[in-house]
């Protein structure tokens, strides 16, 4: 058997280059992702400064609509920051495999076999990095939204008193 030689696979070096095309691309996608991740994390993280420091001496009457909005915002936002963090944490990303490895154990082996061996090693890689893209993804996306709805709470938390201060103005010059 070991005498036969190897099986020929016409397009091994067309799926092997195209491969190693989606790994590279994949490998751009987990940096553009990261990359994502930290500057909502940033923003989140910014906001939250912002509302602790400007909020300290507690402005609004408790148990207001404003104070419950408040509350809901600063939860949002800080459930995009987790997710943010959740996104842009450090995990391990699949290569081909080490060049080490592959000059211990392939170096005196047929050409044919050691690409063929590779083109499996590159398959492993990409579906392991499609995974790990699909939950960097899922992760970013809901600390996106959280912060949408973070920032859309506290900004209308904090427009609710000045509204009804003004319309308490505007309906107190009218009965005047």
């Amino acid at each position: 058997m070991a005498n036969q030689p190897p099986k020929q696979y016409p397009s091994l070096e067309l799926a092997y280059s195209e491969t190693k095309e989606l790994l590279k691309i994949q490998l751009q996608l987990i940096a553009e992702i990261d990359t994502k991740a930290s500057v909502l994390l940033g923003f989140a993280g910014v906001i939250l400064a912002a509302l602790f420091s400007n909020l300290v001496g507690g402005t609004l009457p408790p148990g207001t609509l404003a104070q419950f909005l408040l509350g809901s915002g600063v939860v949002c936002t800080v459930m995009s920051l987790i997710c943010s963090f959740l996104s842009y944490r450090a995990r391990e990303h699949r290569l081909i495999p080490d060049p080490r490895r592959l000059s211990d154990r392939y170096l005196d082996k047929d050409p044919a076999y050691t690409k063929l061996k590779l083109f499996d090693t590159l398959i492993v890689a990409c579906e392991g990095n499609q995974s790990m893209i699909r939950s960097k993804a899922g992760f970013f996306t809901a600390g996106f939204w959280l912060l949408f709805v973070g920032i859309l709470l506290l900004g209308i938390a904090l427009l609710v008193p000045v509204t009804l201060s003004l319309w308490h103005n505007l309906c107190y010059n009218l009965i005047r």
